[in-house]
């Protein structure tokens, strides 16, 4: 029944054998957070009215926010390993030197993946062969009430992207850091709930 299942799951999704079969042979990932580097906001002044405290502050706390709530952010459910290292202030860093100029907008604003699969040597390291996980933000957009974001996992050690894909989710909640936090929340969950992962 299980190898039906299987080969169910391979005919409808297109995913192949090797893929599959790779899941079970990941035990760790490091996650290396979420990458404000690229990211724009679409709305207006009034709805992100403090972009320099944006910057200095929730860039921080939406990624230290996953590790204090780590049962509830469960990215080893969600990535389906056994253990999660984190490693975020690389990307905390790169958010944090983002030029905030022109990084509100009312129109819409999409990231290319090849600017995502560009971004990885930043978080390489030859001396390292495990798996890495980072989210690249690419819109926290309050005119259209959606959060746009790219996941990517890759290798370490040389960078080779292993898989890649644009996420749009709702955002939600009580105050502005859990209001956009829940998108990425979102997209943990339904991971977390799929039985493919993104490795």
């Amino acid at each position: 029944m299980k190898r039906i299942a299987l080969f169910f799951l391979i005919a409808i999704t297109g995913i192949s054998v090797h893929a599959v079969n790779s899941l079970s042979d990941r035990d760790e990932i490091v996650w290396f957070g979420l990458d404000y580097s690229l990211v724009r906001f679409i709305g207006f002044s009034d709805q992100f009215s403090d972009l320099e405290n944006i910057r200095e502050r929730y860039f921080r706390s939406w990624n230290e926010l996953i590790l204090m709530e780590s049962d509830k952010y469960d990215l080893k459910g969600a990535f389906g390993v056994r253990e999660v290292s984190y490693d975020v202030e690389r990307a905390i860093t790169r958010s944090q030197e983002r030029d905030m100029d022109g990084i509100l907008q009312s129109s819409s604003y999409r990231i290319e993946e090849s600017q995502v699969t560009g971004m990885i040597g930043a978080y390489t390291d030859p001396s390292d062969n495990r798996i890495g996980a980072l989210m690249v933000m690419e819109t926290l957009n309050k005119i259209e009430e959606e959060v746009t974001l790219w996941l990517v996992t890759f290798e370490i050690s040389s960078g080779e992207v292993l898989h890649i894909r644009r996420f749009v989710e709702e955002p939600g909640g009580f105050g502005f850091r859990n209001y956009w936090a829940r998108g990425y929340y979102n997209v943990i969950k339904n991971l977390k709930n799929s039985p493919l992962k993104p490795l």
